[in-house]
C-alpha cells in the first residue's frame, strides 16, 4: 500500500506559501487575505486529492481481494477435479464389480436342502433359516385342477402368490395353499442375505448346500468386499472434498481479513489526514474572516487580527457545545453550566453580527483559555502563525 503523503501537506503548504510582500505595495490586510485564500484553496485541493487517493487505494484493496478470490476459486476447482479424477474411476470400478457380481450371483445362488425342518444345531437355533430362502413359484402337485401350493416360510420379494391368495393356476375359485420346505428341495438365496450369519451357519451345519460352492462364495465375497470398498472410497472422496472446501473458505477468510485490515489502516490514515486538512481549511476561513474584521483597524492590524481570530474560534466552539443534544443524564450543576455556555454562545453570535474589536476582546476575556490551550487549536495556530509571519514579517500573538 502506498503511504499517504498528506501528513507532509501542512509543512508543504507553509513552504509553498508565496512571499507576497514583494512587488507592488499592498496593505497588510490584503497580503494576509491573499495568503489565507491560498491556504484555503490548497487545503480544498488537498481534500479532493485525498479523497481520490483514498478511493484509489480502496480499488487496489478490492482488486487484491478479487484476485485472491479468483485464485481460491481456481484452487478449489483444481482440488475437486484432482479428487474426482482419483476417486471417481475407483468408485465406478467397485460399483461395476458389485453389479456384475449381483448378476452373476443369480446363476450360482441355488442351494439344496438336506432337511425340510431347520432347528437346533451345533451352530445354535437355525429355525430362522426358512426366512432367508427365496419364495419359489407356486406348484400344482395334484394336477391343474387341484390346489395351487406355495412355500409357507420364505423370503417374500412379491414375485409369486402367497398362501391365502386367490389361485390363478389351480382349481378356479380356490385359494393358494401352503407347505413347508422338504428335504431335497432346491432353493435360491438373494445376494443381500448371502453373508447373513444364519445362512452361513446353515451351510456349515449342512442344512443347506450351495450347488456351486466356489461360485457362491467367491461371488458373495466380491459383492461384500467391493460394496465396502466403494463405501470407503466414497467416504475418502467426501473427506477430500470437505478438506478442499475448508481450504477454500480459509483462503477467502484470510483474503477478506487482509482486505479489511488494509481498509481499517487506510481509513484511519485517511480520516487523520482529512481532519488535518479540514482543520487547515477551517483555520483559513477563520483567518480570512479575522483579516476582514481586523482591516477596520489597519493601524493595529496585528493585534486586531489576533483578537478576531481567537474570538471566532471561541464563538464556533461555544456554539458546538451549546448545540449538543440533550441526554437526560446531566446533573443540575451541568445544566447550570450549560446555561452559561448557551448565554456565551448567544453573546458571541450577537457580537459577530455587529463586530467590534472592543466587544471581541471582552468576549475573549470571559471565555479565557478554555479552548485556545487545547492541542487541536495550538496545532493549527502554528500553521496560521507561520503563514502570518511569512506574509507580514510579524509574529502573531494569540
Amino acid at each position: 500500500m502506498r503511504k499517504f503523503l498528506v501528513s507532509l501537506l501542512a509543512f508543504s503548504l507553509l513552504v509553498a506559501t508565496p512571499n507576497i510582500s514583494t512587488g507592488a505595495p499592498k496593505s497588510k490586510a490584503l497580503k494576509v487575505t491573499i495568503a489565507f485564500q491560498n491556504l484555503l484553496s490548497t487545503s480544498d485541493d488537498g481534500l479532493s486529492a485525498l479523497e481520490g487517493e483514498y478511493e484509489s487505494q480502496i480499488d487496489i484493496l478490492d482488486a487484491a481481494l478479487a484476485a485472491a478470490t479468483a485464485t481460491a476459486d481456481l484452487q478449489l476447482q483444481t482440488d475437486l477435479a484432482a479428487a474426482s479424477s482419483l476417486y471417481t474411476p475407483q468408485i465406478n470400478s467397485s460399483n461395476k464389480k458389485v453389479e456384475d457380481a449381483k448378476i452373476f450371483f443369480s446363476t450360482v445362488n441355488q442351494v439344496k436342502l438336506s432337511t425340510g425342518f431347520f432347528a437346533i444345531s451345533a451352530f445354535g437355533d437355525l429355525s430362522r433359516l426358512n426366512g432367508y430362502l427365496d419364495c419359489p413359484d407356486t406348484t400344482l402337485p395334484g394336477g391343474p385342477t387341484w390346489l395351487e401350493i406355495a412355500k409357507r416360510n420364505c423370503a417374500d420379494y412379491g414375485k409369486f402368490p402367497r398362501p391365502g391368495d386367490m389361485s390363478k393356476k389351480g382349481n378356479p375359485g380356490s385359494t393358494v395353499g401352503g407347505e413347508d420346505w422338504q428335504k431335497g428341495d432346491i432353493a435360491t438365496i438373494n445376494f443381500s442375505v448371502a453373508d447373513n450369519r444364519d445362512v452361513q451357519n446353515g451351510i456349515a451345519a449342512g442344512f443347506i448346500t450351495p450347488l456351486n460352492q466356489i461360485g457362491f462364495d467367491s461371488t458373495r465375497l466380491t459383492i461384500s468386499s467391493e460394496t465396502l470398498n466403494a463405501a470407503l472410497l466414497i467416504q475418502k472422496y467426501g473427506s477430500v472434498r470437505i478438506s478442499a472446501q475448508s481450504k477454500y473458505e480459509a483462503l477467502i477468510a484470510s483474503a477478506t481479513k487482509k482486505r479489511q485490515s488494509g481498509l481499517d489502516e487506510l481509513t484511519s490514515r485517511y480520516e487523520d489526514a482529512k481532519a488535518k486538512l479540514e482543520a487547515q481549511a477551517d483555520a483559513a476561513e477563520t483567518a480570512l474572516l479575522a483579516a476582514k474584521r481586523a482591516s477596520k483597524d489597519p493601524t493595529n492590524f496585528d493585534k486586531a487580527f489576533s483578537v478576531a481570530y481567537k474570538f471566532e474560534y471561541n464563538r464556533v466552539i461555544l456554539n458546538e457545545i451549546a448545540n449538543l443534544p440533550w441526554t437526560g443524564n446531566w446533573s443540575f450543576r451541568t445544566i447550570n453550566s450549560l446555561i452559561k455556555v448557551t448565554n456565551l454562545a448567544d453573546l458571541g453570535d450577537s457580537i459577530a453580527s455587529r463586530y467590534s474589536y472592543k466587544a471581541a476582546t471582552s468576549f475573549n476575556l470571559r471565555v479565557g483559555t478554555a479552548f485556545t490551550n487545547e492541542p487541536d487549536f495550538r496545532a493549527v495556530l502554528k500553521i496560521v502563525s507561520t503563514i502570518y509571519k511569512k506574509t507580514t514579517n510579524t509574529s502573531l500573538k494569540v
